[in-house]
């Protein structure tokens, strides 16, 4: 098992809302969020911290295996996404 920290900062001058993080894993890998992962609103200029407990299934070698972080939130009028492998 590792834990997975992601940061997200909302780098404009004014809230988000509707702020939801995910993170992806390969197919047999467990994640689990350690806390909440719903931020809601995030005023600008602030930060928030998300982490996930990720397991691997038994047998997986050492290696690169992608995981991919992303988050869904509303800026204005307008919904927004990105993501990070």
């Amino acid at each position: 098992m590792a834990a997975v920290a992601v940061t997200l900062t909302n780098a404009a001058p004014t809230p988000v809302t509707n702020v939801q993080l995910s993170l992806s894993a390969p197919i047999g890998w467990t994640i689990q969020p350690s806390g909440p992962i719903s931020v809601g609103t995030l005023p600008g200029g602030r930060s928030n911290d998300a982490t996930w407990s990720v397991t691997p299934p038994a047998g997986t070698l050492p290696g690169s295996n992608l995981l991919s972080a992303s988050v869904t939130y509303t800026y204005a009028r307008y919904t927004g996404s990105s993501s990070a492998t």
